[in-house]
């Protein structure tokens, strides 16, 4: 019974963080304009973080090294992922306020492009959190030295509650990319690598 109760608080924590962060990031937003965005982003190394997250690549890590030696080297990584889920939370905040003063200027030629953005880059920042959330669990327990559980799999972050977290920021960089054209802006480019 007090388990129950236990996890059941657990579970409303989560969620009612998870319903705060999203309306945080919806109703968050400073005015962010074309000029702004390229200075505000983090590079994120997308190759990077799919290789980390690459099944073929974690299973023969996991065969070409000990049970202690990959252990150890995935702890490494995940501490990686966090990094580069960090700066893909940090740069899908600043899409989405530069979305919302595009949608607010209501010109019919971005409305579109804008509202494609807002929507790709807060499920963007929705799937950073909640993977890096896992990720930190995982830290924090120190489930590599568990000898009993497999080590933990960054596999498993390929996709977080149905959101395809890195088809969907290669799908947001496209649409920021189309709209700092269509814009004709002279940081296309610059915004690009800082994505």
């Amino acid at each position: 019974m007090i388990i129950n109760l236990v996890w059941g608080g657990i579970i409303f924590a989560v969620l009612a963080s998870w319903v705060f962060f999203a309306a945080w990031i919806w109703f968050r937003s400073s005015d962010r304009t074309a000029d702004e965005v390229a200075e505000f982003l983090t590079p994120v190394d997308l190759e990077k973080l799919e290789t980390l997250l690459d099944p073929v690549a974690e299973s023969h890590l996991r065969q070409d090294l000990t049970a202690v030696e990959f252990r150890k080297l995935q702890r490494k990584r995940i501490a990686v992922c966090v990094e580069y889920l960090g700066r893909m939370c940090h740069n899908a905040g600043i899409l989405v306020q530069w979305a919302n003063t595009e949608i607010e200027r209501r010109n019919p030629e971005t409305l579109a492009l804008a509202q494609a953005i807002q929507r790709d880059a807060v499920a963007a920042r929705v799937y950073a959190l909640m993977a890096r959330f896992k990720l930190r669990f995982w830290l924090l327990m120190h489930l590599e030295s568990w000898r009993i559980l497999p080590a933990p799999s960054l596999v498993d972050l390929r996709e977080v509650s149905g959101i395809r977290g890195l088809e969907n920021y290669d799908r947001l960089k496209t649409a920021v990319g189309c709209l700092f054209l269509q814009l004709q802006h002279g940081q296309f480019e610059e915004v690009l690598q800082n994505l």
